[in-house]
């Protein structure tokens, strides 16, 4: 039987970061404390938050996109967020518009910078103003720590410990200025204008998520996942987050997810969550078989995937009027990477496979255990 132990951990199907940095991996408790409690006493809460819809807005704007077969970035959304924000409101393009050659070269030189992908986890329930003055005050300061109030000194200590360099951290300020100015130039006037339908869909996201959480209760508590915060972000793409924060609490979790730009879409959101949920269990699967995966992009690709059939599996045990909604947002972006890979590659993903697929077994109590995700065309080639 497996034993479960939490660690801080940051994950995509991009990279994989876990926090086990001494001063800081424990630093934050009680980061979820307002949840809305749904069914079976499991408290997610989804939420839209200024800072994360900034920063990721500011990512995908200079096309800090990375590398994975699923999108980190809504590919559509640049091209959109500018035609409603500087050509609907007739004015010049912003610094982070203006620069977004020179930011993305710089943040794509160094891959200490894929850091930048996961910040707004590190920052739960801080408010924008003063979660951007702790970290130009981390980028004024080339060594160290600065002094942060304590609710901002868990997220301030990891970037710290991911950019201890001077030049890091110089572009880190550059960074920071460009997301403050991109406020002022009018994204902050859009974001808070659209608060009565933000809060509408938020309600709506809330009471759909209520219901699958219900159903899908018995996995979320074998993989300690009993609450956390759900963030939903327009600019983010299929590629999620997943932070397990508080090591010591099963109810500190964040996710972020993408936001459908149409209403009609939102069971798109509700679905991503579970992938996201996935990465626990698809480490577990993982730590006896590192070995089998050398590469760091090989990985990535592998943790893409097995997140992805994870996903599928619960959803058709356990809601599978969502599995439309479900492959609508990633299966077609993995599809392409099934052909990939070298035989040994190949291999290494259906022992992946079968252990992912055993765990699951052992921590979700599907209706019938039989049943499982088909494969496109034969067993080396599920997603």
């Amino acid at each position: 039987m497996t034993t479960w132990t939490r660690t801080g951990l940051a994950t995509t199907g991009l990279v994989s970061i876990a926090l086990l940095l001494p001063s800081v991996a424990h630093a934050q408790t009680g980061a979820v404390q307002a949840a809305a409690v749904g069914a079976e006493g499991l408290q997610w809460t989804w939420v839209q938050a200024p800072f994360a819809d900034l920063w990721f807005h500011g990512l995908a704007v200079v096309g800090h996109h990375g590398s994975g077969p699923v999108p980190l970035y809504d590919p559509e959304y640049a091209r959109r967020i500018r035609g409603e924000i500087i050509e609907g409101a007739g004015t010049d393009p912003s610094m982070l518009v203006r620069d977004a050659d020179r930011l993305r070269a710089l943040v794509q030189s160094d891959r200490a910078f894929d850091i930048l992908h996961f910040v707004p986890l590190y920052f739960p329930a801080s408010g924008l103003e003063e979660t951007l003055d702790a970290l130009a005050a981390l980028a004024a300061q080339p060594a160290g720590l600065p002094e942060v109030p304590p609710e901002l000194s868990f997220g301030v200590g990891v970037v710290a410990a991911a950019l201890p360099e001077r030049e890091q951290r110089e572009t880190l300020g550059r960074w920071v200025d460009a997301l403050a100015s991109e406020w002022q130039a009018g994204f902050g006037a859009a974001w808070e204008a659209s608060s009565a339908r933000r809060d509408a869909r938020m309600a709506d996201l809330q009471t759909r998520w209520n219901e699958l959480g219900s159903l899908l209760a018995p996995y979320l508590r074998g993989v300690e996942l009993t609450g956390g915060i759900v963030l939903a972000v327009p600019s983010l793409g299929s590629e999620g987050r997943f932070f397990s924060a508080n090591p010591m609490r099963a109810d500190d979790n964040l996710v972020a997810v993408g936001l459908p730009t149409s209403d009609s879409d939102l069971d798109v959101a509700v679905a991503a969550a579970v992938r996201e949920m996935c990465f626990p269990i698809v480490r577990v699967a993982f730590s006896d078989l590192g070995h089998l995966f050398p590469d760091r992009d090989e990985a990535s690709r592998a943790s893409d995937r097995a997140a992805t059939y994870c996903g599928e599996w619960l959803l058709r045990e356990h809601a599978p009027e969502l599995l439309g909604a479900y492959r609508s947002r990633f299966t077609a972006a993995l599809e392409a990477n099934v052909v990939g890979g070298s035989t040994r590659e190949r291999e290494a993903y259906r022992s992946l496979l079968d252990a992912l697929e055993r765990e699951l077994q052992r921590v979700s109590n599907p209706r019938d255990r039989s049943v499982l995700p088909d494969s496109p065309e034969g067993d080396d080639d599920v997603f």
